[in-house]
């Protein structure tokens, strides 16, 4: 058995044929549990997958489709992936009473993440505004849209049906610390606390399913004398001051573990709701527990 750390995540897990590469501004690693080697055609073709969807949907480049949409606040002929991404994110928004929203991506830029040129703030009419259709997608032209929400849980799922459809049944994908496996028998998870890593708050035990975690202590930056961090309330139109600094969600994929996430830094209130409209299971740090 091996240890592995990444992002407050700690996994127990057999050797097995493992790749890594960087995407998605954080580290990724791929396992084929139980086996030895990595298919090199296999490993090319999970790598790319992964570059293109980052050289597609990222915000920090004026040339994908995001970079673009952005710009001018139209896309023409987009992507079904893309409207399904749109879609998924209109329902979310509503399910966490406007706690998760992709028009933050103005407020982040503001902030001092990514090309300030283009800061805008969080946009309250967005999705009375926006339109969506398989001819174009157009946004309110006070609004930049980020898909950091929940992109990295969007790519581990595709990544492990592309893995399931090519017949390896048996993986963990660990993207910055949000991962889905699927193995043989149940693999421990150990979560560490967010400012010491020798330590763990808990342990859980997984045979097929996600885990993911987010924390206001990771991706932080100085601007104007003032720390900031990626995690915004769109409500409030900056970076949420919510005493809960880091969260832990299991859930049956990554998409859905990875975004609630991300919510229940804003809105911990909303734990209980959406643990049974989404059958998960969360674990929530206040910062006086680090005291």
């Amino acid at each position: 058995m091996s240890r592995l750390k990444s992002e407050n995540l700690q996994v127990a897990s057999q050797h097995a044929g493992r790749i890594e590469f960087n995407g998605l501004g954080t580290h990724w690693w791929v396992e084929l549990l139980g086996r030895n080697d990595f298919p090199a055609a296999l490993s090319e073709f999970i790598q790319s997958t992964a570059s293109l969807f980052d050289d597609t949907y990222s915000r920090f480049h004026d040339e994908t489709l995001i970079g673009q949409l952005n710009i001018h606040k139209k896309l023409v002929n987009p992507p079904q992936e893309l409207i399904d991404m749109f879609t998924f994110a209109r329902k979310m928004h509503v399910a966490t009473d406007g706690a998760f929203d992709i028009s933050v991506g103005g407020t982040l830029q503001r902030l001092g993440y990514g090309d300030t040129k283009t800061a805008l703030s969080a946009s309250p009419h967005f999705w009375d505004e926006m339109k969506c259709s398989n001819d174009a997608i157009i946004i309110p032209r006070d609004s930049a849209v980020d898909l950091g929400g929940f992109g990295k849980g969007w790519l581990i799922d595709k990544l492990a049906v592309l893995l399931e459809k090519r017949g390896y049944p048996h993986y963990l994908i660990n993207g910055g610390g949000d991962i889905v496996l699927s193995a043989s028998g149940p693999i421990e998870l150990g979560l560490e606390y967010p400012n010491d890593p020798t330590k763990v708050i808990g342990t859980t035990k997984i045979t097929r399913g996600a885990l993911a975690v987010s924390s206001t202590m990771k991706r932080r930056w100085n601007i104007s004398g003032e720390t900031q961090h990626h995690i915004i309330e769109p409500l409030k139109d900056g970076a949420t001051d919510s005493p809960i600094i880091t969260t832990y969600v299991r859930g049956k994929t990554a998409l859905i573990a990875d975004t609630l996430a991300t919510v229940l830094l804003i809105r911990p209130e909303l734990k209980t709701q959406l643990e049974k409209q989404f059958s998960v299971e969360a674990i929530l740090v206040n910062r006086d527990q680090l005291r």
